[in-house]
């Protein structure tokens, strides 16, 4: 029996036509089989790699060769180890102890100088201690003195504290001094221009000598308009 292949679309043709159709369709037909074999064993290749690869990754992360980790300075500060304490103070003076001075250090007073009384001055207590204050609203000029509360030993230091208001003019300068002893020594003294902003004066006096509890003591204030001139701190610093 002849079997004839036609090939859908292609005309008649005679049978030496037929047999080399068929002959090349069963050639087309191989290649095809082939070609499949070929894409499906790629398939599975495929498949069996990448799931080798995901195994791979799940059992041993591949490393990250991408941009390294920026490496951050220590800044941390070492520990030098505690702050040396602040030195300890022992109070020289009574802020309600202070009268007129019947020896002044800064005298004669200018004869046209209005001496300050008891009615301008006057010790207060404050949330930051006790204070002496100065008021220079009827007077401008004042020394006052107290016996030294505590013993000054050579080479130890005083240090004086005074608060003044701001002072927008006047006949200036104006000073502010301390004066330790008999006679009299002048261990601080500074002066302030107007105008000026209210401000904390401070002055420190390392001992020449050795400096006896009771003493006089003597603060002084030369103003020329009114103000107010607080002395808050009268110290040895130990």
């Amino acid at each position: 029996m002849q079997w004839r292949i036609m090939v859908a679309g292609e005309p008649s043709t005679s049978p030496g036509a037929v047999a080399t159709v068929a002959v090349d369709k069963g050639h087309r037909d191989r290649e095809s089989l082939a070609l499949r074999v070929l894409f499906l064993a790629a398939a599975v290749a495929l498949a069996c790699s990448s799931s080798e690869h995901d195994g791979h990754n799940h059992h041993h992360p591949v490393p990250d060769i991408g941009v390294p980790d920026t490496v951050v300075p220590d800044t941390t500060v070492p520990d030098m180890g505690v702050d040396a304490p602040a030195p300890s103070l022992t109070a020289l003076v009574d802020m309600y102890a202070f009268e007129a001075a019947s020896d002044d250090p800064w005298g004669p007073a200018a004869s046209d100088a209005i001496l300050c009384t008891t009615d301008d001055w006057k010790a207060e207590d404050t949330p930051d201690g006790d204070w002496f204050d100065i008021s220079t609203e009827f007077c401008n000029y004042a020394t006052v003195a107290q016996p030294l509360l505590a013993p000054v030993a050579t080479g130890q230091a005083m240090q004086i504290q005074v608060y003044f208001s701001s002072i927008e003019d006047g006949d200036g300068p104006y000073t502010v001094a301390a004066a330790v002893g008999d006679p009299p020594e002048v261990i601080w003294e500074t002066t302030v221009d107007p105008p000026a902003e209210d401000t904390v004066l401070s002055g420190t006096w390392v001992a020449t000598r050795d400096v006896a509890a009771g003493e006089p003591a003597y603060y002084h204030i030369s103003n020329h308009g009114m103000n107010v001139w607080s002395l808050f701190g009268w110290n040895r610093l130990d």
